[in-house]
Order: C-alpha cells, then sequence, then structure tokens
C-alpha cells in the first residue's frame, strides 16, 4: 500500500508539473481538457498495473540423511493493541475523506435544491434559475443561474449567457465533479488540488475561446468580464476569480504557438516512459 501511495502522488505530480510548464499558456484547450483528465486516471491506475518479466526459480535440495539438526527460533505471545500506527493512519484518513464527501454532497444537495425550487425558465436543452440575490452567472450540469431583476430587465449581456452554455454543452460539470471525487479518496495527495485549480481555469479558456469565434471583440468582452468580476465563490460552478481572470484575459490575446503541437505529441513519448518507470 505504501509503495502504491508514493508511486501514485510522484506520478500525479510530474504529469501535473509538465502541464503547468508546458501546456497551461498553449492554446489547445481541447486538448489540455483530454490531458488533465487522463493523466489523472493514469496516476491512479498505472501503479495498480503488475507485469511479469519473468522469474528464476531457485531449488535448495535438501539432504534427508543429514544428522544436522534445525533449531526453530523460540516464538513468544505479543499482545496486539488498537492503537499502532497503521490504524492511527487509516482513522486520520477516513476522517479526511468523510469531511471532504460530506462537503461535497452537501455542495451537490443544495444545488438540487435551488434548480428544483427556484423559479425558473426552460430554453432548448438549458435551464435558466432565477434568484433574487445579487451574484455572478454561474452554471451547473443543465442549469444557469442568473439574477432574476436582471435577467428579465436584460440586464446581462449576451457574452456572459452565452459563455456560461458552453459550459453546460461542453459537459464541464462532469471534469468537476471527477476531480471533486478524486479529491475526497487521495486527499492526502497534493498534486490533485493542483488538478482541480488547472481543470476550472481551463474550463473558462474553453467558456471564452467560444464566445469569440461569435464575437470578434477581444477588448469589449474584457471590459465585461472584469466588470463581473466579485469576489463571492460558489461550490462545484464557474464563478469570476481575480487569478482566473487575469489568466483568461492574457490567453485571450495569447497566439497559437508553432510548438503548441509538438508539445502536446511530447506528451505521448513521455507518458509511455512514465508508464514503465511506474508500472
Amino acid at each position: 500500500m505504501e509503495t502504491y501511495i508514493y508511486k501514485m502522488i510522484a506520478l500525479s505530480a510530474i504529469f501535473i508539473l509538465l502541464y503547468f510548464v508546458f501546456l497551461e499558456k498553449e492554446k489547445n484547450h481541447h486538448f489540455k481538457r483530454f490531458y488533465l483528465l487522463i493523466s489523472a486516471l493514469f496516476s491512479i491506475l498505472v501503479p495498480l498495473i503488475s507485469i511479469n518479466y519473468g522469474a528464476i526459480e531457485v531449488v535448495e535440495n535438501i539432504n534427508p540423511n543429514n544428522s544436522e539438526l534445525m533449531i526453530l527460533p523460540e516464538t513468544k505471545l505479543v499482545e496486539s493493541s488498537i492503537f499502532t500506527t497503521e490504524n492511527m493512519l487509516w482513522a486520520i484518513y477516513i476522517v479526511g475523506f468523510s469531511l471532504l464527501f460530506l462537503k461535497f454532497s452537501w455542495g451537490i444537495f443544495k444545488l438540487i435544491k435551488e434548480i428544483k425550487f427556484s423559479e425558473k425558465i426552460k430554453q432548448d436543452h438549458f435551464q435558466f434559475i432565477l434568484k433574487q440575490n445579487k451574484f455572478t452567472p454561474y452554471s451547473f450540469w443543465n442549469a444557469i443561474f442568473l439574477n432574476k431583476s436582471d435577467f428579465l430587465e436584460g440586464k446581462i449581456d449576451n457574452k456572459i449567457i452565452l459563455h456560461e452554455k458552453t459550459h453546460v454543452n461542453q459537459k464541464h460539470s462532469i471534469d468537476v465533479i471527477f476531480i471533486e471525487i478524486m479529491l475526497c479518496v487521495f486527499w492526502f495527495n497534493p498534486a490533485f488540488y493542483f488538478y482541480r485549480k488547472a481543470i476550472v481555469t481551463n474550463h473558462e479558456f474553453l467558456a471564452d475561446e467560444e464566445v469569440l469565434k461569435q464575437n470578434h471583440e477581444v477588448e469589449n468582452y474584457q471590459k465585461l468580464i472584469l466588470n463581473e468580476l466579485i469576489s463571492e465563490k460558489i461550490l462545484f460552478t464557474h464563478p469570476f476569480n481575480l487569478n482566473n481572470t487575469k489568466k483568461r484575459i492574457i490567453m485571450m490575446t495569447t497566439k497559437i504557438s508553432k510548438i503548441t503541437k509538438l508539445k502536446s505529441y511530447l506528451t505521448l513519448p513521455i507518458s509511455a516512459l512514465l508508464f514503465f518507470a511506474f508500472v
């Protein structure tokens, strides 16, 4: 078990480090989404795989006529205790898992409750959930949460709604739920916290890219998201925040480099090497 944990943490740390160093600032956002999800699964599953390369069996001949006697060591009974190091570590793990899973479940429950009992308007496969309080629009599954008065009075820019529709259409909520479950199970692995940050930031890049495909006014869109910047954070959603907004604005004006595809292709041989190193 210890060997698996060490390998899993090391492998996930290498993958997320490669992402931040080589891929994060590139504009191949769909590949980055694939890389983040697959590499996270890869780091969990590969250390569980065992490949037998062959073994040499050594057989020791015992002479039955040998008169020498084998002296067995004296055995002593040792009283067992529940307060062992292993049991204490398992107790800490279970407490950590339970707390994070309860937090995760409560967040999902609150969102489902809001979707079920709030006033809503259905449009195609979207649900606009209208709420009274002031907040930045956000999305979860096929629901887009909006301030009621701003929406009915037409004060919410269509680009903001299109941004949230992209999160829904591309099913970004699945990625977020996936990494949250990973964090519940492997909460002791610091690399997965960086994975969560990278996944959510890349979702914003993907949504911005879709908006700018339909509206090429980059400066106006940048001003719009700056005006929408608030400090409130809502679990399992895509709210605007200072750090992500800065990265998003920079990404909007970033050009696709000539080595973008090369960096993507390099992840394949690196993954193969890591596979044989950690299997």
